[in-house]
């Protein structure tokens, strides 16, 4: 599904709160790539600590889409 997005705005949502914590544009599977990021413990960030907590909780992020379908300007 992410292909057929193309460029996109994107929300990580706590499950628990409702919270939204990050606003990110990417394509393709960007939104993972933050949960890769997070499992490694070396990393620090508010987000990737979020997300880690998140996940020992036995919740999963959720993701958003607010906005597609546009072109990147150069």
């Amino acid at each position: 599904m992410s292909e057929k997005l193309g460029h996109y705005v994107y929300a990580l949502m706590d499950p628990r709160d409702k919270v939204i914590f990050y606003v990110g544009k990417g394509q393709g599977s960007r939104p993972s790539a933050h949960m890769k990021e997070a499992s490694s413990k070396e990393i620090e960030s508010r987000k990737a600590v979020r997300i880690r907590d998140i996940e020992e909780s036995g919740e999963e992020v959720r993701t958003l889409i607010l906005a597609r379908d546009f072109a990147e300007a150069d």
